[in-house]
């Protein structure tokens, strides 16, 4: 008697064994897009921290630059003072002029090239999260999927064993399938 079911119960175990391998591809398609999530983060924070080692970099550069120009100037006025001419004297006073103009040049660029450097840094950190973020998304759908193509496959495999249980045979179903649809056997 149970050689009678066994077809039935080796189709169920299969069928189970199915839908549990499909359900379990969705799930580790998650899991892998979590842990492109996890590199991704990780790259983020060390992008941030490069960000702000490119401000940092850029303001020592900047106090660099000032300290250049400062030590002209001095030099400037040490050279005018030792000639002989004054301070005072408008070659000397345009001279100190061009080089404040250039000092404030170089600290502006100089803090704008470290500021752009760590924006463009914070925007990649930024990209990475959300390439994370959709990552993991596109697998939450596709996992949906396999979890629906899960139970699409216990469905037809169950539809097969009642088939199979009430001794309709798929030679049967082939030849008949209107009466086989609408029950009218």
């Amino acid at each position: 008697m149970i050689e009678a079911y066994l077809p039935a119960v080796l189709t169920a175990i299969g069928s189970g064994m199915k839908a549990f391998g499909i359900h379990q591809q969705g799930q580790a398609g998650v899991t892998a897009a979590k842990r492109r999530q996890a590199a991704g983060e990780f790259e983020a924070q060390q992008l941030e921290i490069n960000a702000g080692q490119a401000k940092a970099a850029s303001q020592r550069i900047a106090y660099q630059r000032g300290r250049d120009a400062d030590l002209a100037l001095s030099t400037l006025r040490a050279r005018a003072a030792a000639s002989g001419g004054g301070a005072s004297d408008p070659t000397v006073l345009n001279l100190q002029a061009d080089l404040m103009q250039q000092k404030a040049y170089n600290l502006a660029s100089a803090l704008y090239e470290g500021n752009d450097r760590a924006r463009t840094m914070r925007m990649q950190a930024a990209g990475k999260r959300y390439e994370g973020a959709l990552g993991v998304a596109d697998a939450k759908t596709a996992k949906r999927g396999y979890n629906f193509a899960a139970l699409t496959s216990l469905a037809s495999d169950g539809a097969s064993i009642y088939r199979y249980s009430k001794g309709i045979t798929p030679s049967d179903t082939a030849s008949d399938t209107w009466a086989w649809k609408y029950g009218a056997q």
